[in-house]
């Protein structure tokens, strides 16, 4: 895993991890929260717990997690978070080590249709920093404002998740549409600001679940420019998530269309 990650991105993405949205799973009429477990030696179309494709018979299969039953669950990134945004009229690349996430999701049906709802009520990013897009080497240091704060860290405020067509999820604050406030301070690496730039970040943005990659949840940086603010500008996101089961790692969380 990548030892930098995105500050806007990561609070963003991670928090969809958090939801535990991923790529598996739903009914014939929508999207249905699954799990990746054993169901015994060559009754299941994977070979590994994390049911990715290719396809192989094996012992793990996605099954559908209860209707109306919250089930908890835990996340975090993959891979390399990318966020870019404008600030103060410097281009940023805001960056992050980790991101810690907790929430829950279940399965529900509206109308004929299945889906799944989801709630993040922890989402905390730790050891960020705001570089120079044009000189990554050049960083500031940064201070969350959300609950918890403190310096290098970055949490959201709780977020609500909901699918919808073509394996689309929708996340967004629970109340409002703040989604996390934090500054960028002068202190750093060659730090680009004279004064520190309080950064707000609102709207919400729509990510799409993987096909290929069970408990994967990409955000896609288009849809993300247009609906997700830092300060009034368009922020683009580039994110994958992944969510497991509460305390079991293993036993990953997606979404799939049955």
């Amino acid at each position: 895993m990548s030892s930098r990650r995105s500050v806007v991105i990561v609070a963003v993405a991670c928090a969809f991890a958090l939801c535990g949205l991923g790529a598996a799973g739903a009914s014939a009429a929508g999207l249905t929260a699954v799990k990746c477990v054993n169901v015994g030696e060559g009754a299941g179309l994977f070979n590994n717990s994390h049911c990715e494709t290719p396809e192989a018979v094996g012992a793990y299969e996605t099954v559908a997690l209860g209707l109306n039953q919250p089930t908890e669950i835990e996340g975090e990134a993959v891979g390399t978070p990318v966020v870019r945004a404008t600030i103060a009229g410097v281009k940023l690349e805001s960056k992050c080590g980790t991101a810690d996430s907790k929430g829950s999701l279940e399965n529900v049906t509206e109308g004929e249709e299945m889906k799944i709802h989801g709630t993040i009520s922890e989402l905390t990013f730790t050891e960020c920093k705001a570089a120079l897009a044009s000189k990554p080497s050049r960083t500031c240091d940064v201070e969350g404002i959300t609950p918890p704060g403190g310096k290098g860290s970055v949490s959201l405020r709780p977020e609500t998740a909901s699918s919808g067509a073509e394996h689309k999820i929708t996340l967004k604050p629970t109340e409002g549409e703040l989604v996390t406030e934090f500054k960028i301070l002068t202190t750093g690496t060659e730090c680009f600001f004279s004064t520190p730039v309080t950064v707000k970040v609102t709207g919400f943005v729509t990510a799409i679940a993987s096909t290929e990659k069970h408990s994967h949840l990409t955000l896609d940086p288009a849809t993300s420019g247009a609906n997700l603010k830092a300060n009034g500008a368009p922020v683009s996101i580039e994110a994958t998530i992944k969510g497991w089961m509460k305390g079991e790692p293993e036993v990953t969380v997606g979404a799939k269309t049955f």
